[in-house]
């Protein structure tokens, strides 16, 4: 079975500034996403993380929660 990934990129859009890119993944019955933060917006003096889960480090960083096994509760 071949694997599945739809890429999202992510910017505030009052400055056009990107901030970087959400990753979902598919293989079979595997599911995941990830986020990589943008080498501008980790140059830039305001930026901060988008989730406490996503470390301000420039590949992908999936969530500890993801990681666990464990989903968030909305």
């Amino acid at each position: 079975m071949s694997a599945k990934q739809q890429a999202v990129r992510v910017a505030i859009v009052q400055s056009a500034l990107p901030v970087g890119e959400l990753v979902y993944s598919k293989e079979g019955r595997r599911e995941f996403s990830a986020f990589s933060y943008d080498e501008t917006w980790l140059a830039t003096a305001n930026r901060f993380e988008i989730s406490p889960d996503l470390a301000l480090i420039a590949r992908l960083s999936i969530p500890q929660s993801a990681q666990q096994g464990k989903l968030p509760v909305p």
